[in-house]
């Protein structure tokens, strides 16, 4: 019987109906829930790659081979370098899709396509950067081998994307989800996001800008001290320079301040080593992420091997060694980027002052799609320094006072970015000079290269277009400047061969560890902001202290976790005053401790706390809602305080009407400290545990932060280490777990330039980004021991443990 709401006359019957049908139509959806639920995790558990077959395709010359080992690092055998670059493609597209697409999707400003209203803010930031059209304009530019590498990896990208056989990984099953086909472009605008994290200048202007709200010259002098031994740089009055303050005081405290990375690199000639071959060491320092950013590969070009860490997405070894040269990045931190405040025409909104009078921007549209939204307008406008930023960008719009907004001009948004020609070249370089002619064509991001080759030379140059400021420029790119004075301008760039470079110094050594590169008496100005020089200082320690290095000797240096800064600064905390029987404890548990930031000791954790406590003493009553977004280390800064060099003025709390002294807030800052300690840890001093505290953090980019995922797609372990170690383990002041290691040793590696199996390496989580497969995090325990595997390159030794072999072959192929 067809049922029909007519039917029901009696209202009791009526009411059972609409129970009954009610509670058929709860039933139905919640199958059809159950039956989504249901194939969507078995489509997560189908969703693991094929590691074994043979497959025929027209995208090949010749046969490909992609043998994974145990560790199921891809060792990629060809006749060509586009047919081994298709095989990378595959690997990469294989066990890091997600990851690509979203890192894609960042880059495109287009996240909001499948994440909705949440990721609104990022997107129109990308399109204000408008990426796509300098690489549009840069791709042709590029050499056709490098443009045919680019085609060939893009294939094999797309052959996993268009394989019907197997579910997508499970970010895009959950999220209902299939990406576009991949293109060159897309390998660039991987690099471009990269640029992005490794280049923070315009957040360190705006800090300062907001500063002087509510600052005094002499007290930002001081907030900002130079690098140890430089002079100053004095920054004019802002009232002088723009007529008047045009930030206003009430928005102050919008912005965030950008945490910046950092990385270690030294190699030694064969004078400093048991072989006589060059050593050269790696690990950068970047955001913790699950999957990590680093994917390690093995690729067996007509030229030779090359072996170490590729970034998904882009087809080269990014970090690695070749059959004769190896090489490592550490970031420069070089001032690549000027804000430039632009004033309007008062008459009409559309244009804006320059040295020669009002000129209209330049706009352009955006439209931007958001999912279960309806879809954004976005104007875009651009002065002759670069695009306007977003107001909904950090606030930036909202700081200013109207009639004003802020443009960038950076090196990476120009048209003529060549810098994966340099990626690609200098995987294939064989000496020196070659590596030279490749890195020729880097601009972004500035990075310190260290080099060594089998010949027993080594070598260093930091490349990248890095911006000439006039002799007048009296901003040096600490805050931002008045749009329309010509003096603010850039002139040119720092020519190629005046950039940072040694060869062959006399001393058989060069590190790099963020901090100052230059003699005082380099021509060009770099950047003000080199990073403290305790990492660089104890690497220097350790390889003088030894007569000859070996690998393992190398080993030993990337798991040294001394703290330079934990024994400079630690005499003069131990100044405080004791007022009670647990400080006292606590002093006399420093007194003697080595500066060993051992995750399985109580030291480290009892002066971290405290540090952390000090600082809010110290300079939370002068910023005030501020304080937050500044809260960190500045060891230098802090030194001078506790030395006495700023009169202890900033000891005094200036809220009350008692001044206090350095000694007497060094211990009410460890009272504090201790409090806390105490409740989260027990009674027990000296059952505390760092590592307990200091658990490495391996957040996974889209549900790391989502409660019911991020157990379930993040990764933790306990680690030592710290902000200023060797072996690096970061962490912010101002987070909720203020300990957690979420900034550290991404990727670690030594090369020996005698023996290329002697060489090895480690990435920080595993080789796949699935969830569900067993690399998800099988490097991870090693990675937090700094172990390493081996770096394996003949064929018969990476086939006896193999994990199977997928075979590529031309349809034309018998």
């Amino acid at each position: 019987m067809r049922f029909s709401w007519m039917t029901m006359t009696a209202p009791g019957n009526g009411v059972r109906a609409l129970v009954k049908w009610s509670a058929m139509i709860v039933g139905g959806i919640g199958l059809l829930m159950v039956l989504i639920v249901g194939d969507r995790y078995m489509g997560m558990l189908l969703s693991l790659p094929v590691m074994d077959g043979t497959f025929h395709v027209d995208t090949v010359n010749d046969i490909v081979d992609v043998i994974r080992d145990e560790h199921a690092i891809p060792h990629i055998f060809g006749q060509s370098e586009e047919d081994i670059y298709f095989g990378l493609g595959v690997a990469h597209a294989q066990d890091r899709l997600w990851q690509m697409e979203f890192t894609r999707r960042i880059g495109q400003g287009r996240l909001s396509e499948i994440l909705g209203k949440r990721s609104l803010g990022l997107d129109i930031f990308f399109r204000t950067l408008n990426f796509g059209s300098s690489i549009d304009a840069s791709l042709p530019r590029l050499s056709a081998p490098v443009r045919r590498v680019l085609a060939a990896y893009a294939d094999g990208v797309n052959f996993i994307i268009n394989d019907g056989s197997k579910p997508l990984p499970p970010e895009f099953l959950l999220l209902f989800h299939r990406p576009e086909p991949w293109t060159p472009a897309d390998s660039l605008l991987i690099i471009k996001v990269m640029s992005v994290g490794l280049s923070t200048n315009m957040f360190h202007e705006i800090e300062r800008a907001q500063l002087v709200q509510f600052m005094n010259e002499k007290q930002i002098a001081e907030f900002f001290p130079p690098y140890p031994g430089d002079e100053a740089i004095k920054l004019p009055d802002f009232a002088d320079l723009y007529g008047r303050t045009f930030f206003k005081l009430d928005q102050a405290s919008l912005f965030e301040p950008h945490k910046r990375g950092a990385s270690n690199s030294w190699v030694v000639n064969g004078r400093h080593t048991n072989t006589g071959a060059a050593l050269l060491a790696n690990d950068p320092h970047l955001e913790l992420a699950a999957p990590s950013i680093w994917y390690l590969a093995h690729l067996a070009l007509p030229g030779g091997n090359v072996m170490g860490a590729t970034i998904a997405g882009f087809p080269s070894i990014i970090l690695g060694r070749n059959e004769r040269i190896s090489w490592g990045f550490t970031n420069t931190g070089a001032d690549t980027q000027d804000l430039f405040v632009e004033k309007l025409n008062p008459d009409n909104p559309n244009e804006y002052l320059t040295p020669d009078g009002y000129v209209p921007f330049d706009t352009r549209e955006e439209r931007i799609t958001i999912r279960f939204a309806r879809d954004q307008n976005l104007l875009v406008r651009e002065t002759r320094h670069g695009p306007v930023l977003p107001q909904s960008w950090r606030g930036s719009d909202q700081i200013l006072d109207d009639g004003y907004v802020l443009a960038l001009q950076w090196t990476a948004l120009q048209d003529d970015d060549l810098t994966a020609e340099a990626a690609i070249r200098l995987a294939d370089a064989g000496n020196w000079a070659e590596a030279l002619d490749a890195l020729q064509f880097y601009h972004s991001p500035m990075q310190n290269i260290i080099y060594a080759d089998i010949d027993g030379n080594i070598g260093f140059i930091a490349p990248a277009r890095v911006p000439i400021r006039k002799p007048e420029n009296n901003l040096k790119g600490l805050m931002p400047a008045p749009g329309w004075d010509a003096r603010y301008d850039w002139a040119g760039y720092i020519p190629f061969e005046d950039l940072p470079q040694q060869y062959n110094p006399s001393s058989g050594r060069i590190v790099t560890a963020n901090d100052k590169i230059v003699p005082d008496d380099y021509p060009y100005f770099i950047t003000s902001q080199w990073q403290p020089p305790f990492r660089a200082r104890r690497i220097s320690q350790l390889l003088t202290g030894i007569d000859r290095h070996d690998v393992s000797s190398f080993m030993a240096m990337q798991r040294d976790e001394i703290s330079l800064l934990a024994l400079d600064i630690l005499p003069l905390m131990l100044n405080a005053e004791a007022a009670t029987d647990e400080v006292r404890q606590a002093l006399d548990l420093l007194r003697f401790w080595n500066g060993d930031m051992d995750g399985d000791s109580a030291e480290p954790l009892v002066f971290v706390a405290w540090y952390r406590e000090l600082a809010r003493l110290v300079y939370a009553d002068e910023l005030g809602a501020s304080f937050q977004r500044h809260w960190s280390f500045k060891p230098i800064f802090m030194q001078q305080v506790l030395n006495s060099e700023t009169d202890q003025q900033w000891c005094d709390d200036i809220q009350t009407a008692d001044r206090e002294s350095c000694e007497f807030i060094l211990g009410q800052a460890l009272e504090r400290a201790l409090d806390q300690l105490y409740q989260d840890h027990g009674a027990d001093m000296s059952a505390w545990r760092w590592g307990e505290s200091h658990k490495a953090v391996h957040g996974h980019g889209l549900f790391g932060s989502i409660s019911v995922l991020s157990g379930i797609f993040n990764l933790e372990i306990s680690t030592g280490g710290g902000f200023y170690t060797i072996n690096r383990g970061g962490h912010w002041f101002s987070r909720t777990r203020p300990f957690a290691n979420i900034h550290g040793s991404s990727y670690r590696a030594i090369y020996d330039m005698a023996d290329f199996e002697n060489s090895f390496f480690m990435q920080s989580t595993g080789q796949s980004g699935n969830v569900f497969s067993a690399h998800y995090d099988q490097f991870i325990d090693s990675w937090a021991h700094v172990a390493y595997v081996p770096m394996i390159v003949k064929r018969s030794t990476i086939e006896k443990n193999a994990l199977g072999m997928l075979r590529f072959s031309p349809l034309s192929s018998p």
